[in-house]
């Protein structure tokens, strides 16, 4: 009595646990959830599989024997059509008329046909799209400049540079008169790359554009007058400890009309003698004190960032350059940068390193006294870099080559004082010897490392650690 008791208390809890669960399941909440992932399941594999399913058909679209074999493929199905035409009509009828007949042969090879006919419309219609993307691409990328008449200019300038730069100096001449056309070839090559600056842009004519060159030696080897120009220091820097200087001469400055432009302390109206130095920069030891997390920065924003780090440096406008760049500098620093801006009427500016990290010969900078030097848009600046690493693989050898000449001639200068002394019973004469690959130049029993050689021994470190 009691067992059947008991099975009949298994019975009664079993049924209800089964009716517990009946309307668990039936439950809005249970069933909605269910209905929801079976959903997102479905989802989730029918797009991994469409997916993959496009990733292996663009795969196979995009190899160049797709083409042809889907050209082969429609021209025999052409064929097959027009042999068979009559055969595929009358499949055609019987499979789509009120009495379907799928078993025949005729309707399905009516329905291969078919079939075989739509897969391959298909595919052409995913080749024209593949290829319209290509065509997109590449007109943009040939667009990629705010002003297409570039590249009719592009090829003129780079002509006239080439021709210019290629054409090797007379070495018959003597030191000062060699300078001299150096400085000529210089500065017609830095107007054309304001020009092509000024094209590239599209700007106004209302605007000036400028180029200049910044060379490069350690504090210890340049000229006084480029140790008393260095500017953008905090007071009571010892300029000694610096890891090198940025100057450039004012000879080396010059817009695209091919005029000196107007001397950085405003002693002038712009046409200058081209003597002296026009303004000369601090090069740290490196650019940020905490290089791995690019933290307080010490080199400024320009030439002497782009010293270290050899990337295109674009400024858009220098009215933000202050507040969004060189807070980590004193505030005279600061102050001094935003009056040097607004005295030269520089609004906008790149930079750019000449040579490889190991050795760098000189900085490139194009000046416009309007934003946006090259363009509003990023994209822009990768194309206007293309443009010029030609023009600059021409114009590592011609700067290397001008900072030779300056240091010769400055020797032959000294040499000459010491010939004048030497015939009043001062000094014995010295004779300057000049060998345009060396890394040095000799006058007398003494050799002078030109800036060059400089250069190469103040390549970046590697980690961009100071040293």
């Amino acid at each position: 009595m009691s067992s059947l008791g008991s099975g009949g208390g298994d019975g009664e809890f079993g049924r209800l646990v089964r009716d517990s669960r009946r309307q668990f399941d039936r439950s809005p909440v249970v069933s909605g959830f269910r209905k929801w992932w079976r959903n997102s399941v479905a989802r989730a594999v029918g797009s991994f599989l469409v997916g993959l399913v496009a990733k292996v058909v663009r795969a196979i679209a995009a190899r160049p024997e797709f083409s042809a074999s889907l050209n082969f493929a429609l021209l025999t199905l052409g064929i097959g059509g027009s042999i068979f035409s009559e055969t595929l009509k009358q499949s055609v009828l019987s499979v789509t008329g009120s009495a379907a007949q799928l078993g025949t042969l005729e309707a399905r090879a009516s329905v291969v046909f078919w079939g075989l006919c739509l897969l391959l419309m298909c595919a052409y219609v995913l080749k024209e799209r593949n290829d319209t993307k290509e065509r997109r691409a590449l007109l943009s990328a040939v667009a990629r400049a705010p002003n297409h008449i570039v590249w009719e200019d592009f090829a003129q300038i780079f002509g006239e540079v080439s021709t210019l730069l290629r054409e090797p100096v007379d070495t018959s001449l003597s030191t000062q008169e060699q300078l001299a056309v150096q400085v000529d070839r210089l500065q017609a090559t830095l107007s054309s790359i304001a020009r092509l600056a000024r094209t590239f842009a599209g700007a106004a004519n209302n605007l000036d554009y400028t180029a200049s060159v910044f060379l490069i030696g350690r504090p210890a080897e340049v000229d006084d007058t480029v140790l008393d120009a260095i500017a953008f220091l905090s007071d009571g820097t010892d300029k000694s400890k610096l890891s090198g200087v940025l100057w450039i001469p004012r000879e080396l400055w010059v817009n695209d009309r091919g005029m000196l432009a107007r001397p950085v302390d405003g002693d002038g109206d712009g046409a200058g003698d081209g003597d002296g130095v026009a303004i000369a920069l601090p090069v740290p030891h490196s650019e940020y004190k905490d290089m791995k997390r690019r933290m307080y920065r010490l080199a400024l924003p320009g030439a002497p960032s782009t010293f270290h780090n050899g990337l295109l440096a674009v400024h858009k406008d220098t009215h933000r350059i202050v507040e969004e760049e060189c807070g980590d500098f004193r505030a005279e620093v600061q102050e001094e940068l935003r009056e040097y801006f607004i005295d030269t009427g520089i609004r906008s500016f790149l930079s750019i390193r000449i040579g490889d990290k190991s050795d760098p010969v000189g900085i490139l900078n194009v000046e416009s006294n309007g934003p946006s030097v090259i363009g509003e848009s990023a994209m822009y600046f990768k194309t206007f870099q293309a443009l010029l690493l030609p023009i600059l693989e021409l114009l590592r050898q011609e700067v290397a080559l001008y900072a030779h000449l300056q240091v010769a001639s400055a020797n032959s200068t000294a040499s000459a004082a010491g010939q004048s002394a030497a015939a009043n019973g001062a000094v014995g004469g010295q004779e300057t010897a000049i060998d345009r690959g060396a890394a040095t130049v000799k006058v007398g029993d003494r050799e002078q490392v030109h800036p060059r050689q400089v250069a190469v021994g103040l390549a970046p470190d590697e980690s961009g650690s100071g040293s």
